[in-house]
């Protein structure tokens, strides 16, 4: 173009345009595909190389909620696990692609760290979760901000080559969340440019750090169908020089984005927005993040999450599907509340409960919530109100010393004793309802200032429905010496497999902050390796024992025999200081003939 005054020409370049004219848009489009398809070398679904077996076989990809931009967590690593526990009791979990949105901390605002946070559970929490859900079946993708950075983050300055540049030389900055438009044009989110070799090879490096340090199965690539005409660097090959890098170093790992334009079907083969007839001959589909979840109430991840669940459909969308079996498929995302099973498998584990709280009325970490929850039956009030008299009867809990829960699975409830009552003046009516996060869904009590450890507990151990804590006398004795009851004769073999195992002690920290939920963390850590159904008690260095079972009931009656074998031993090792434990095989022998696959002891029901 001609520049007034001054007599400066520039020209700008533009490939060679092809003019025509159609009756209908449909042929039209045809004409574009079959040249698009040809100048980018376009494969159909069923001739792609890229898509790995597992991928044609997945009938469901369900979201996983982590952190939102504020720092809430909707579901640590451990919740995550315990979720999927219990999604492979309802579905095959080959079947299952899990994505994993907002993995890495506050959503966007730690974009492009791509670090695993201590406060979702660390880097021991991360890798738990993607080696337990792949060794019941699934397929792990975490989520990555291809095109978004922060420039907040300390690393921006390294990377700032790789913004974004509009034609008229204007930094394009993305400005926004997209499920929060109050933080719109807040001034600190760029959009980035993976033709820039600086930001492209940066973000290849921490998708590949991933990848070998965890195993994941796919990556996720945020915005990558949001194509710009940036001054630096070719945006289009810079993301196909991505995906292609990653591909050539792990050809098992799928490389999946938000949206597609055209040309992008050449070498991304899944999507999660971007549906529609034309699309389909390349490409598959799943439901985007952003759709209701089920449960007290999350928005997600984005504002479209405020929309009304469907009962009816669980808000699924069926979409036709030959690869998936009867060829449909139901695609959502799983709900942000805790969910388990008893008849999941019994040894899920996790590090971490989330410390954060929703914003709600009340006084203290107990908060009154101000949805309308499911109602805890006056039975399991009943039971409940029940066992922690029992304890009482049975001289296991003395003055105030103890508390015993059980949990609704199904409802996502805990019902426990209230905080300091005498157990002389308990009545189903005073029992605390909560949620598995602590908020008191009913009650006008405290509830029991050991919710939180009975919390981690339900949470880590999906095959439990009752907790039982007391200071009985001798296990109480075992817990303050630090020491292990050792299995020194039968009638501990008969209840426990093994020595009753015992807590490290608390650190100064964990003592200061959030000292019971940090209880809980240090029995499930203690229980990395240990069955918590074959070895249903513990004690807690320096403090005392808990238990528990499949129902309260069956917590109550461990408590009682935990203490009768903490007795045995005591008096044992003080008449016989060498005394030693029973050998494998009359231990197990013991434990099996009671509880094991063939047991034999007692009548059939």
């Amino acid at each position: 173009m001609n520049m007034m005054r001054g007599a400066t020409t520039r020209r700008v370049v533009v490939p060679t345009w092809q003019l025509g004219h159609t009756a209908t848009l449909d042929e039209a489009i045809a004409l574009h595909m079959a040249h698009i398809e040809r100048a980018f070398g376009i494969p159909t679904w069923e001739s792609r190389t890229d898509v790995p077996a597992w991928m044609r076989n997945t009938a469901l990809v369900m979201t996983m909620h982590g952190q939102h931009f504020t720092g809430f967590i909707f579901n640590d690593y451990a919740q995550q696990l315990a979720i999927l526990r219990w999604v492979a009791t309802k579905i095959p979990a080959e079947r299952v692609l899990v994505f994993l949105a907002s993995w890495d901390g506050r959503y966007y605002w730690d974009y492009p760290n791509y670090t695993v946070p201590a406060r979702m559970g660390g880097e021991a929490g991360f890798r738990t979760l993607i080696s337990e859900a792949q060794k019941l079946g699934f397929r792990m993708m975490p989520m990555y901000g291809t095109n978004s950075a922060n420039r907040k983050q300390p690393i921006y300055a390294s990377l700032a080559s790789g913004a974004t540049h509009k034609i008229d030389g204007d930094i394009y900055n993305l400005n926004w969340v997209d499920w929060n438009n109050d933080r719109h044009q807040d001034g600190w989110l760029t959009y980035m440019n993976l033709g820039d070799d600086t930001w492209r090879q940066y973000m290849e490096g921490r998708i590949a750090e991933t990848i070998e340090r965890f195993g994941v199965d796919a990556y996720f690539l945020d915005i990558v169908g949001g194509h710009v005409n940036s001054t630096n660097g070719d945006m289009h090959e810079g993301t196909r020089l991505l995906v292609q890098n990653l591909r050539a170093k792990y050809p098992k790992v799928l490389g999946v984005g938000e949206m597609p334009y055209d040309a992008q079907h050449a070498f991304i083969p899944v999507y999660h927005a971007g549906n529609g007839p034309l699309w389909r001959k390349y490409s598959r589909f799943f439901s985007h993040l952003s759709a209701p979840a089920p449960g007290r109430g999350s928005s997600g991840v984005h504002e479209w999450g405020f929309g009304r669940f469907n009962q009816g459909d669980a808000g699924a969308q069926p979409q036709r599907d030959p690869h998936a079996a009867g060829g449909r498929r139901y695609l959502h995302q799983a709900p942000r509340h805790d969910v388990g099973d008893h008849r999941g498998r019994e040894d899920a584990r996790g590090d971490r409960m989330s410390r954060e709280r929703s914003p709600r009325k009340g006084v203290g970490p107990y908060r009154s919530g101000t949805r309308t929850p499911a109602k805890a039956s006056r039975a399991m009030r009943e039971a409940v109100c029940e066992a922690n008299i029992e304890l009482f009867r049975r001289g296991l809990a003395r003055f105030t010393f103890g508390n015993a829960s059980a949990v609704d699975r199904e409802l996502g409830l805990i019902v426990i004793k209230p905080s300091g009552v005498p157990y002389g003046a308990l009545a189903p009516a005073k029992m605390v309802v909560t949620d598995l996060l602590g908020v008191v869904m009913e009650g006008t009590l405290r509830p029991s200032s050991d919710l939180a450890t009975h919390a981690a507990l339900y949470r880590a151990f999906p095959a439990i429905g009752g907790v039982a804590h007391t200071h009985s006398m001798f296990a109480t004795v075992f817990a303050q010496a630090q020491r292990p009851i050792p299995c020194l004769g039968t009638t501990h073999a008969d209840y426990f497999h093994g020595a009753i195992p015992v807590t490290k002690p608390l650190k100064a920290a964990d003592i200061a902050t959030d000292y019971e939920l940090n209880t809980g963390l240090a029995i499930v850590k203690r229980f990395k390796s240990l069955d918590p159904m074959a070895m249903p008690a513990v004690l807690v260095a320096n403090h005392a024992s808990f238990t528990w079972g499949v129902t309260i009931a069956d917590a109550i009656d461990n408590a009682s025999y935990l203490e009768e074998v903490a007795t045995m031993a005591y008096h044992t090792l003080t008449l016989s200081p060498d005394a030693r434990p029973v050998n494998a095989s009359l231990l197990d022998k013991h434990f099996l003939r009671k509880h094991g696959a063939k047991a034999y002891y007692g009548q059939e029901t």
